[in-house]
């Protein structure tokens, strides 16, 4: 499983940078912290639909994908506790998952 502690797509190398600056996190898989990775701008394409949180339009778009996220094992069959916590600047994320992993 990979998940995102803070993640920006910035219109500049910079935006990234500066979103990084200072930045932090970690997710616990049943109360055991996973690995962090930091990924520094990168340029990326998406496609986006009307509405969606993280652009201002539709249609084929780009930027500089940044962040910080965490990598754990899969999980075994069972529940299990997941929870995300990071922050930069003001931006502030605080997530906790109760999964249920099914065998198969």
């Amino acid at each position: 499983m990979v998940a995102p502690l803070v993640n920006l797509v910035g219109q500049t190398k910079k935006d990234c940078s500066a979103f990084l600056k200072g930045a932090s996190g970690k997710l616990t898989a049943d109360g055991k912290a996973a690995r962090t990775l930091r990924w520094n701008a990168v340029p990326i394409e998406f496609d986006a639909v009307d509405d969606n949180p993280v652009s201002t339009g539709a249609g084929s778009l780009g930027g500089y994908g940044c962040g910080l996220w965490a990598s754990v094992r899969p999980l075994t069959p069972g529940k299990h506790k997941i929870s995300i916590r990071g922050r930069t600047g003001r931006f502030r994320v605080m997530v906790d998952y109760a999964l249920t992993v099914s065998a198969g």
